[in-house]
């Protein structure tokens, strides 16, 4: 049986979660300029035009791999319109990565295939595993043993969700709803994003060290699963603030 088409894979929600690994695994983005490079051609190429069809929510550039999560389709609610997003996406990462390679041989004098033939695109099932993946992409630097927590990595979204800093390479980053309904304000958002990075990265082993500035993180383990703790957030931004009388 044919592998699926990226219509088949990401039709039903326009959620997707790429990763883009370099020929026989190669280190392609091993250096600190090559990582720069690469993202910023990615956002270069993210045009007014192609972010009508499509938006990029998250990203994560390792040595030999590169991670991008986003949404295709403007007004989900319309199939067509996720249709002609997913052949936005399709084009756009064809763009990204033909540039990217031609200017990578250039570089290393070289010939050949830079990247797989084709990216891995899998589908989220829905708004609240976005969070599930965004953590995921976030946590790989600490995984791969490159730095102990997720803020010391440069080449990542993380720093933009959970501490609101920006770069060059956040400019164009779509929130994506399930990150806004973590709380009313940017600070609230930032905090409980923290707080469920801390929670994944413990329930992995990687992380033992509560941070002190993190309000209620030491009754994390009270959560069965990360699914609990964000529907736990959620609901807890939805809450109205009670004003009590002074």
């Amino acid at each position: 049986m044919g592998s699926k088409s990226r219509q088949e894979i990401l039709g039903t929600t326009g959620l997707f979660h790429k990763m883009q690994k370099g020929h026989n695994s190669e280190k392609i983005y091993s250096t600190k300029a090559e990582k720069d490079a690469y993202l910023k051609l990615l956002f270069e190429k993210l045009t007014p035009e192609i972010a009508e069809e499509m938006a990029v929510n998250s990203f994560c550039v390792m040595n030999n791999h590169a991670h991008e999560l986003g949404q295709c389709g403007v007004n989900m609610k319309k199939k067509f319109r996720i249709r002609e997003g997913i052949k936005a996406l399709g084009n756009f990462m064809r763009n990204v990565n033909s540039v990217y390679a031609t200017r990578y041989n250039k570089s290393r004098d070289r010939s050949g295939s830079v990247q797989n033939s084709r990216p891995k695109t899998v589908e989220i099932k829905n708004p609240r595993s976005v969070l599930n993946v965004m953590m995921y992409i976030d946590a790989n630097p600490v995984k791969a043993g490159i730095v102990t927590s997720p803020e010391k990595y440069r080449w990542s979204s993380y720093n933009y969700y959970a501490f609101g800093k920006t770069s060059e390479h956040t400019e164009k980053l779509a929130e994506p709803e399930a990150y806004t309904q973590l709380g009313k304000t940017r600070a609230q958002r930032q905090r409980r994003y923290r707080r469920m990075m801390l929670y994944y990265l413990r329930r992995l082993g990687l992380l033992k060290d509560i941070p002190a500035d993190d309000e209620g993180a030491d009754d994390l383990d009270r959560f069965d699963n990360i699914f609990a703790l964000i529907d736990e957030l959620i609901r807890e931004a939805s809450l109205k603030t009670v004003i009590k009388p002074g």
